[in-house]
């Protein structure tokens, strides 16, 4: 979506004040920031937040095994309740 390719053409009609992949990416329908003319610096956030998903998931997976216990018979943090 970010690159606007073009098989992606199609969703921007149902997206609502998107225009394309970019402003939707960008944007979300909440903001209104400058996506055409940018100076790179959006470009540099963007890969430094898509380069931090792993971090987020391996996060996730980690406080749910807190919480939760790894295994069937463990009941982690909500079991002390």
């Amino acid at each position: 979506m970010y690159l606007n390719l073009g098989w992606f053409d199609g969703i921007w009609l149902w997206t609502g004040r998107a225009v394309n992949g970019r402003d939707f990416m960008i944007n979300s329908g909440l903001f209104q920031f400058e996506y055409v003319y940018t100076i790179g610096l959006i470009d540099a956030i963007a890969l430094i937040l898509f380069g931090l998903y792993p971090l987020w998931l391996y996060c996730g997976v980690f406080l749910g095994y807190l919480l939760f216990g790894r295994h069937e018979g463990q009941t982690g943090m909500v079991g002390l309740l």
